[in-house]
């Protein structure tokens, strides 16, 4: 896959604007996610885009949230992959070419030069990295997220979703979910579970 980095996408990665979600999560401290991903090709309809993504987030009340959340993203111009993350009150993108198919997106964190980073993978295949200065969240989060409200998420399923959690003797690994609570519904979207792996993988509809 070939990567090119942009100063800013439309996204606003449901952190302070008014977008529409259908997120669940597994709150905790964890290093990374990962999940299965499906690609629906969604309606837009009169809308802008679609963005059905994984993501780490760090919140602590009175700073600004930080997070990394990667995925594929439909626009008018059409599919592409898409990695948000913000280090505190600093947005970036990398946007990359991906084929329309179902993919395995991953992040997991490291530290390089005494610096907080997590790393991005599609199909095991690296994307990229960058700095986030946070090492755990609070919480991993799977789902949807549309621009306007019109948009279809196209009953797409996040399945087999991960955390990455940290071993004592320091190193990682992934492990699955094993339960997970809502995060943000904004109707008219919502998630259902999928019943052959309700504790790990559900659909974000309509």
């Amino acid at each position: 896959m070939s990567v090119s980095l942009i100063e800013h996408s439309s996204v606003r990665a449901n952190h302070g604007y008014a977008i529409h979600n259908a997120t669940e999560q597994n709150p905790g401290n964890w290093y990374g996610s990962r999940a299965t991903i499906d690609w629906t090709n969604p309606n837009l309809n009169s809308g802008q885009w679609v963005y059905m993504r994984t993501a780490a987030a760090h919140y602590v009340q009175g700073y600004c949230f930080r997070y990394s959340e990667i995925g594929w993203y439909k626009t008018h111009s059409g599919l592409k992959g898409l990695i948000v993350w913000d280090s505190g009150c600093s947005r970036k993108d990398l946007i990359f070419n991906i084929t329309p198919a179902t993919h395995i997106y991953s992040q997991q964190y490291f530290q390089s030069g005494g610096v907080d980073r997590y790393a991005w993978y599609v199909d095991n295949y690296y994307i990229g990295s960058g700095q986030t200065n946070f090492s755990y969240t609070t919480t991993v989060v799977c789902g949807g997220e549309v621009a306007t409200g019109v948009e279809s998420m196209g009953n797409t399923r996040c399945g087999s979703n991960y955390k990455l959690i940290k071993n004592t003797d320091g190193t990682y690994i992934f492990v699955l979910w094993g339960g997970h609570i809502n995060y943000v519904d904004d109707p008219p979207y919502y998630n259902t579970n999928d019943p052959s792996d309700p504790n790990n993988s559900f659909f974000s509809l309509p």
